[in-house]
């Protein structure tokens, strides 16, 4: 009986004669192409997870700086020695008189100025100035320097990140409506009637470049109004 040899296949040359040129540069090709589409989605999904980053934290840095502001605001009150509550109004800055409690202690004036200011970059930032009272001869006095915070900072070429309006009410309605709306133009002292006092004050506070991120709050003036 005559058995024939079998082939064994890794001996077979044309078995073994691997990818040609062309499949070589179509397989290239292919993972080139493939390469670009997914680099370009990854590219787009980080930038988006970055836009939504950065909009989270800068709601978050108005929310806190409305918070802070508020405080401030809403315990405003005339220290002995003094005749208003607010030393200075304007449309992007206030100073007065305040027992938030934002130092040490919760019994006495502080003095407190939150305003806008223009920073060497061409931004604005929003900062508050807290100075601590001492009592000299029966009277306060708010010596320097102040403590400054920075709330909010806006890019170059966006209006300022905050805007006041104050309302007063008369005593003698007992302050259950609004007498009027102040609106400063410019900054100066607030001038107010016989009888008449702050009640509330309303702040804007955010981008306006965004406005998803501005926050609008009225304070009611606990100790005044």
């Amino acid at each position: 009986m005559i058995t024939r040899p079998q082939t064994v296949k890794g001996d077979d040359p044309a078995g073994d004669a691997g990818f040609t040129l062309t499949e070589l540069l179509m397989a290239m090709a292919i993972f080139g192409i493939l390469m670009a589409i997914v680099g370009g989605a990854m590219l787009s999904g980080f930038s988006t997870i970055r836009t939504v980053i950065s909009e989270t934290s800068d709601q978050a840095d108005v929310q806190n700086s409305a918070e802070w502001t508020t405080r401030l605001l809403r315990y405003m009150d005339i220290p002995t020695g003094r005749t208003a509550a607010i030393d200075q109004l304007g449309p992007t800055s206030i100073t007065f008189y305040t027992y938030s409690g934002t130092g040490d202690r919760n019994d006495v004036p502080y003095k407190a100025k939150v305003s806008t200011i223009a920073n060497a970059n061409g931004s604005t930032s929003l900062v508050s100035d807290i100075w601590t009272p001492t009592m000299v001869a029966a009277a306060w006095t708010w010596p320097e320097p102040a403590v400054r915070r920075t709330l909010l900072t806006v890019p170059q070429g966006v209006a300022a990140p905050l805007r006041l309006t104050l309302a007063t009410c008369d005593t003698l309605t007992e302050c259950t409506s609004v007498k009027r709306e102040i609106a400063p133009a410019v900054l100066g002292p607030v001038s107010l009637d016989v009888g008449e006092v702050p009640q509330s004050v309303t702040i804007t506070i955010g981008n306006p470049a965004e406005p998803g991120t501005l926050v609008t709050q009225r304070v009611r003036l606990v100790n005044l109004g």
